[in-house]
């Protein structure tokens, strides 16, 4: 028997993983964004 991945074992298909992984990176870069413009602003 094959190993499962953690994805399949929570049910979650392959396309819903792209989707998660480009909302956790989109996510991420506007963190960093307000990070950057909250140090120039303070500057």
């Amino acid at each position: 028997m094959a190993k499962k991945t953690e994805a399949e074992l929570r049910g979650i298909k392959p396309k819903e993983i792209k989707t998660m992984n480009k909302n956790r990176l989109e996510a991420f870069s506007d963190g960093v964004l307000a990070i950057i413009i909250t140090i120039m602003i303070l500057e």
